[in-house]
């Protein structure tokens, strides 16, 4: 919230009010909620239920079981073992203790106080992103790790026969972990509830490389809540080079128990040809855009996309626009949503960040001169693109 003065606190941006905001709310998710767009998913999109042993291949298989940290003031740091998918409390080490059986602890600093928890994955983190779109005390933290060695064992010996950057990789297990904290009625994060691993997602299909929530404002409906609790669409790049779009669930009921989900295969994919997807973010809530290792630029139609395929066809989905922006590989791409969201800013390991129309792009043509604003070139391509309003 802004202080006295008006300063501070998060708000919407000036170009999104809330006519706009309420459109693409309710408008902009016909699609899903009226057309079809849910029981599609929900049938092309086939999973079982594992129990916490089966799960336990496609979740940090070689992590250690357990943490050693050191924390605590000056001179006064304590060590703390930290379980495989357990929190600690930040300000547990920061609580001062007593000196003696007899003397009663000391009240701690207000000063000192830390509001925060620390998770031990066990692995490399590769990529994390808040669920938007939730109201209420129950937020939601997806996370995907990465083993710190190729998981394949010719990576390991440097002696795979590919080139892992441009090139598919053989199936292998993963898994994205859905971590939920609690919120105070303040918007603050709870310190009396403590963090809960509430579920996994599990698949096949390679290492998760990145993912993104679609961020498109949305109005879950009240019925949906009943049993299982929406957390929206959530888009994804896989190692074997395939976009997928995942309709994810969690259960309504607020138990501490973790539920562990094997997807069998996705109601959305797109691979292109001869080449990998490196990146993504979402055009609206029926587009997405995905970046290739070949320089090109793809733009899917998710509604479109799954009319076209029947029940039993799970085939790859057509793009509206492939076209080639850079001789080179994509590292990034984001749009000037919602000001401008045809407006495509991409980063390549070119060294340049450029800008793109996307109402000046065809299928058939490569990327227009008057299209398109490209940046002084850099040394070193820029892999973290943000458009702030």
């Amino acid at each position: 919230e802004a202080n006295a003065g008006g300063f501070g606190g998060f708000t919407t941006s000036y170009y999104h009010g809330d006519a706009a905001i309420k459109a693409e709310s309710e408008d902009g998710w016909n699609w899903y909620e009226k057309e079809g767009g849910r029981e599609t998913f929900r049938s092309r999109q086939p999973s079982t239920f594992l129990s916490p042993r089966e799960a336990q291949v496609y979740i940090s298989p070689a992590a250690h079981q357990t943490c050693q940290v050191l924390m605590g003031p000056y001179k006064r740091q304590s060590l703390f073992e930290l379980k495989l998918h357990a929190s600690l409390d930040l300000n547990d080490p920061w609580v001062p203790q007593a000196s003696s059986v007899n003397t009663p602890a000391p009240a701690q600093d207000a000063k000192s106080q830390r509001n925060g928890w620390m998770l031990n994955l066990g692995e490399k983190i590769q990529h994390l992103e808040w669920a938007p779109n939730l109201s209420g005390s129950r937020q939601f933290l997806a996370v995907t790790t990465s083993p710190l060695i190729g998981s394949d064992s010719e990576e390991q010996n440097f002696s795979a026969p590919y080139a892992p950057a441009f090139a598919p990789r053989p199936p292998s297990k993963s898994s994205i972990q859905i971590w939920e904290f609690c919120a105070t009625s303040q918007g603050r994060i709870d310190a009396t509830c403590a963090p809960i691993l509430r579920k996994v997602i599990c698949s096949e299909w390679g290492d998760v490389k990145t993912f993104r929530w679609c961020p498109m404002p949305r109005h879950f409906l009240a019925e949906q809540a009943s049993e299982r609790l929406n957390l929206g669409l959530l888009a994804g790049i896989w190692a074997d080079g395939a976009l997928r779009v995942l309709d994810v669930f969690v259960s309504a009921k607020d138990v501490r128990e973790t539920e562990y989900e094997l997807v069998s295969s996705a109601a959305f994919t797109a691979q292109p040809p001869n080449t990998i997807c490196t990146c993504l973010t979402w055009l609206s809530s029926t587009s997405v855009i995905a970046g290739c290792a070949n320089g090109c630029i793809g733009v899917w139609n998710i509604p479109s996309s799954l009319q076209t395929a029947s029940t039993g066809d799970q085939r790859n989905a057509e793009p509206l626009i492939y076209s080639s922006i850079s001789p080179t590989y994509i590292l990034n791409v984001t749009t000037c949503y919602p000001s401008r969201p045809n407006i495509m800013i991409s980063s390549s390991m070119s060294g340049h960040i450029q800008m793109t129309d996307l109402m000046e792009m065809t299928s058939k043509a490569t990327m227009a001169p008057a299209a398109t604003v490209r940046a002084s070139r850099s040394r070193v391509g820029r892999s973290v693109l943000v458009w702030h309003e």
